[in-house]
């Protein structure tokens, strides 16, 4: 499942990220826990993503990702490893 809305910022600039709060913490040999929240360039006047997939990408995983002007938040769990698109399966 993906869900997503978002409203591009037409003057947008490239002025530069600034990180408050980032944690990652591995909860398994192949899961780990991502909180973020940051300013940077205002890519989108407001932007909304929710994605809940567990497998058939890489770092599959429930992430949530909300975006109002240039202030941005994103939490996830999400698989450390690769998908392998040719085999339908975990690169190893």
């Amino acid at each position: 499942m993906h869900l997503s809305f978002s409203l591009e910022n037409p003057y947008r600039s490239t002025n530069h990220a600034k990180t408050f709060f980032y944690r990652s913490k591995r909860l398994s040999e192949n899961k780990t826990f991502e909180i973020q929240f940051a300013r940077f360039q205002a890519w989108y006047i407001i932007n909304f993503e929710l994605e809940i997939k567990f497998s058939g990408k890489d770092h599959a995983g429930p992430r949530l990702e909300i975006e109002i002007f240039s202030w941005f938040f994103e939490i996830k769990i999400y698989d450390n490893r690769h998908w392998n698109y040719d085999l339908y399966k975990w690169e190893e």
